[in-house]
Order: structure tokens, then sequence, then C-alpha cells
């Protein structure tokens, strides 16, 4: 693996494009990783990389070659972190991460095999992917590596996966609309009842099921990925996503709106985006 070597010192400086302190990072981290064996490529990703944060957590995913990535014993966390805050390792079923920190930089490593990788860009390939909450949940990941940058790829197959998800797959509009038309009345119901209950808490965690396809529909349309949906006002403004209605989502978050009228902004913002023409060629 050869990433762009930057010094040492200006890994964590937070003046840097993201783009760039990615590479500095990736000048610190990715050989410790490659001597483990088997790194087929390295991405870095988030707001950071994307340039909608400078004060937040540097992402920096790590596809292996193996049916499962290195175990915690076998990754060196203390060669990695140089910080004074604490550092952590996590490895559970899905959930693979190293957590340190570079100076005042804190670096996320979180570390897939490249069979999970592969099967993220297949399901969602297939117009998938984004149907039930899950972390990761693989239009996300999709979605961070299409719009993250490559740091390191001696193998070539991260150059091949970005080829994969250049273009978004139309049957990701296709499936996200239909189970949108399909289900919009029973979401519509279901909220108008929790409104007339007063149930707060039901409500609210229906429409966020019910925004889900319709989200994933407004911007596969469009022609992008759905993000995960930290800082998703931001996103919106990048792909230069429909201002009214990016108006309407915000609003169904106001915390003194009647559940009432989230319902109905709801509702009206799944029906426009039904009614939007498709963009695909």
């Amino acid at each position: 693996m050869s990433p762009l070597v930057v010094p040492a010192a200006v890994c964590y400086h937070r003046a840097m494009d993201g783009v760039a302190r990615a590479h500095a990072v990736a000048a610190r981290t990715v050989p410790i990783y490659h001597a483990l064996g088997d790194l087929a490529f390295v991405y870095g990703q988030g707001s950071v990389v994307a340039g909608l944060a400078t004060d937040a957590d540097l992402d920096l995913i790590c596809v292996w070659d193996r049916d499962e990535p290195p175990a915690v014993v076998e990754r060196p966390l203390h060669r990695l972190h140089t910080g004074t805050a604490s550092a952590a390792q996590f490895d559970r079923p899905g959930f693979v991460l190293d957590q340190f920190w570079l100076g005042r930089q804190q670096v996320d490593v979180a570390h897939v095999s490249r069979s999970t990788f592969d099967g993220w860009l297949t399901t969602v390939g297939a117009g998938g992917g984004w149907e039930h909450r899950a972390y990761p949940q693989p239009l996300a990941a999709v979605a961070g590596f299409a719009y993250g940058v490559l740091l390191a790829d001696d193998s070539g197959g991260g150059g091949a996966a970005r080829a994969r998800v250049a273009t978004v797959p139309q049957a990701l509009a296709e499936r996200s609309r239909a189970h949108l038309a399909a289900h919009l009345a029973a979401y519509a119901a279901a909220l108008a009842g929790c409104a007339a209950r007063g149930d707060g808490w039901l409500f609210h965690e229906i429409l966020a099921d019910a925004l889900r396809p319709a989200l994933v529909a407004w911007f596969a349309t469009r022609g992008h990925y759905l993000p995960f949906h930290k800082r998703l006002h931001l996103w919106i403004a990048r792909f230069a996503l429909d201002p009214a209605l990016a108006d309407l989502e915000r609003r169904l978050w106001l915390p003194d709106a009647a559940l009432a009228d989230k319902e109905a902004r709801y509702r009206l913002l799944a029906e426009r985006i039904l009614a939007l023409p498709h963009t695909f060629q």
C-alpha cells in the first residue's frame, strides 16, 4: 500500500481540506494495517471528507480479503493512538472498529470483509439495502463509499468498485417509489391515528420508517444515493435538491408543531416525491 505521504504533524490540523486530512491520516495508519496482510483497499468517508464539517471524527474503512476482518488482538492500537483522550476497540458482529486519536483528530477505522462490502454493492445495485433499520445499512454504506475518497488501492478492487457505483441504479428509484406508493395510505393512517391519540413517541417511530422510502426515492430519482442521515440538510444542499421539498422535510421536526400538522406535511412531501419525473437517461 502506498498512500500519499504527508508529514505527521499535519494529521490533525483542522484547517486542512477534508480529503487532505484523510490522506494525511492514511499515511500514518494504512501501512500499519497493511502489515497485517490481506488488506484490499482503504477509503475515507463521512462529514469531514465530504467537506460538511471540520470539527468531527474522521472515518476510514478498511476492506479485507479475508473471511472476517482482523481480530482485536491483531490490530495494533498502541501504534496508532497518539492523543490524550481514550482509545477503544470493538469487535462485534457487523461492528469492527478502532477508535483513536492522532493529536487532536479523532479517527474511527471500521473494518469489513470484501464479501460483506461486495454484498452491499450487489444489494443496492438491485434496488435494496434501505428497507429496514440496520447498522451498517447497505445503502448508507454504499453512499459513504461513492461520496468518499480512495486512500489506498494496490489491488485495484477499490477502483473497480467505484466504477460500479458511479451511476445510481434505476432499480433503487423504482423500488423505493413503488414501496412508497403502495404504503403511503397506510403510513398516513397510522400517523393520523397517533396524532389523534397524542402518541408522540409512536408517531415519530412510524414517521422515521415512513420517511425512509420517501427520501430514498427523492434522492435516487434525482440520481443520488441517500447518505446516512447525519447532517442530511447539508447533503440536500450539496446535491441542489428541491428547496420546497427540503423545507417540508425540515418542518417535520419542528418541536412545537402539532402531530396532525406533521402528518399532513409528511403526506404532502411523499406525494410530491412520487410526482417527480425520473432524471435517468
